[in-house]
């Protein structure tokens, strides 16, 4: 009963100090910027082994920030062309040479962020969230009868997490470095931002 009282009260000192602090440091924010996305083909019964491939997308945010410590954003990224792929010599036993590319297309995602303000115009966060990522592919394969060319577009949907700092030069601007992890993929951010 006594560790039950404790845990109330201390969860209502962390939500007046929330609600507290909402009326000096809450309110809408955008991001804008650009992405890395690392990641790998997968190994499988085509391809005897993977392939590195980064891509670049163009980055943005809304949030809104509830308390000094706590945010709510949503993201979404448009990638910026296509990266090559071949398989000719990994392919498996008895399977035909294939090369082609792909693309992210676009991926977007919604986000908890909790933030610890490190002093007045820097702060580190947290965050974690669920996303999409569509991805779409060309390719060739060199069949000994002939070479067979088709395309496929893929929706991956996975949780996400990660996090970042932010550096603030005026009380309204500043400058925000992520870093998210989405399934197999390595996301590295860097955007302005701007508090409204």
């Amino acid at each position: 009963m006594k560790t039950r009282f404790m845990i109330c009260a201390v969860s209502a000192v962390i939500l007046g100090s929330g609600y507290a602090y909402a009326a000096d440091d809450s309110g809408v924010y955008v991001n804008v910027g650009a992405s890395l996305i690392d990641g790998d083909t997968e190994q499988n019964s085509i391809a005897a082994a993977s392939q590195s491939l980064s891509f670049k997308a163009v980055t943005g945010r809304l949030g809104y920030q509830l308390s000094e410590y706590i945010a709510v954003e949503g993201e979404v990224g448009f990638g910026l062309g296509s990266k090559d792929i071949d398989f000719s010599e990994s392919v498996t036993t008895g399977g035909s040479p294939i090369t082609g590319d792909f693309k992210v297309k676009n991926y977007y995602a919604i986000f908890a962020r909790g933030i610890l303000p490190v002093s007045e115009n820097f702060d580190l966060f947290a965050r974690v969230g669920y996303g999409q990522v569509d991805v779409k592919g060309s390719f060739t394969i060199f069949d000994p009868n002939g070479p067979i060319t088709y395309s496929t577009s893929n929706d991956f949907d996975d949780a996400l997490f990660g996090g970042g700092a932010q550096f603030n030069f005026t009380p309204n601007d500043g400058i925000r470095a992520d870093y998210t992890k989405f399934d197999d993929a390595n996301i590295f951010s860097l955007t302005y931002a701007r508090e409204f």
